[in-house]
């Protein structure tokens, strides 16, 4: 089974009904498709897998088939395929639905002659995609950005590969019930809890979002993004650098995973002491 990905192209209208099934086609023993969609309800925008498989009239898969597969929709906003020519039995293609309500998706042969429809997938409007974070927090030069969490796990000294401590995370709770962990340079025989801090910076929110969302940031019209910081994941990481001192205005845009993806923006100023 092949699987084919589809992620720019929005189809509305369809011109290919009339191409010949092209190569050594099965079309005397295929009589339709199964078109198969993995999931019953989406929200609007949400790729999901659409499985075609050339069938005989009992039902079962055919032995082989080439040709070109032409897709439509009862939603005249899908993002389907174009027409593909394809020559496996059966193909996987990644498609979405935007319109709500009951929706399907067809498969024909580009002659018409042999087709399936999918059965109906529930599609509920797709939310508009917001950057719900409303300010960014000063930041100090020379000084990790944003907030930091404590981080605890219990250690054992282990002679495996040379002398050393194996740690594992755990919580409070358990690290309160084992003694502390040597400062450096220090042996404990026993199993024992260090604790550390971790800088995570600070986190990037947005309502909205479709099969997750990707976050940059630049700067806005005379400005500077503080050197130093940058987005990692959903959170503003790093350290201002010397001379990033100053107040700066930046443009952060949140794009989600949809298909096709929505894309939001908003400025907002950030403020680097000395």
């Amino acid at each position: 089974m092949k699987t084919r990905s589809y992620s720019s192209i929005l189809v509305t209208t369809l011109f290919a009904l009339t191409f010949p099934v092209s190569g050594s086609t099965t079309s005397l023993t295929v009589t339709h498709f199964s078109v198969r969609a993995d999931m019953a309800a989406i929200v609007g925008g949400t790729p999901f897998s659409l499985a075609v498989t050339a069938l005989d009239a009992a039902g079962s898969p055919v032995a082989s088939f080439s040709g070109t597969l032409v897709f439509s929709s009862t939603d005249p906003h899908a993002v389907l395929p174009r027409a593909t020519v394809v020559d496996a039995v059966s193909e996987t293609f990644i498609v979405s639905l935007a319109s709500p309500g009951s929706q399907t998706i067809s498969v024909s042969a580009a002659n018409g002659a042999i087709r399936g429809t999918s059965k109906p997938v529930a599609v509920t409007a797709r939310p508009r995609l917001l950057v719900t974070t409303s300010a960014l927090p000063e930041g100090t030069v020379g000084t990790p950005y944003g907030s930091a969490i404590e981080v605890f796990q219990e250690c054992h000294w282990s002679p495996v590969l040379g002398w050393h401590y194996v740690c594992l995370q755990i919580d409070l709770a358990k690290c309160e019930t084992l003694p502390r962990c040597p400062l450096q340079g220090g042996i404990s025989p026993m199993p024992c809890c260090r604790a550390h801090w971790n800088d995570i910076g600070y986190p990037l929110a947005a309502s909205g979002a479709v099969n997750g969302i990707t976050w940059t940031w630049s700067a806005a019209p005379n400005s500077s993004v503080p050197s130093g910081l940058t987005i990692d994941g959903h959170n503003i990481v790093g350290t201002p650098a010397a001379g990033s001192a100053g107040n700066h205005l930046v443009v952060i845009e949140a794009t989600d995973g949809g298909l096709p993806p929505a894309h939001t923006s908003v400025s907002l100023p950030i403020t680097i002491r000395q």
